[in-house]
């Protein structure tokens, strides 16, 4: 499991959807099927933008 580094500011899904240009279906679609690095706390998801902004750009 990964760790949290102070490099890291995690954020909710909305507030990432307000920088990342994908529809908020297709964001919670590809954390569904692991495309995408999250930390899940019970119901809430949390995402790190730079990390996300990297997984997209490799893809």
């Amino acid at each position: 499991m990964e760790t949290i580094s102070s490099e890291m500011k995690p954020v909710t899904v909305p507030e990432a959807l307000k920088v990342i240009p994908v529809s908020r279906e297709a964001f919670y679609r590809k954390l569904k099927k692991g495309e995408l690095p999250c930390w899940r706390f019970g119901k809430r998801i949390l995402v790190d933008v730079n990390q996300i902004l990297e997984a997209m750009r490799s893809k």
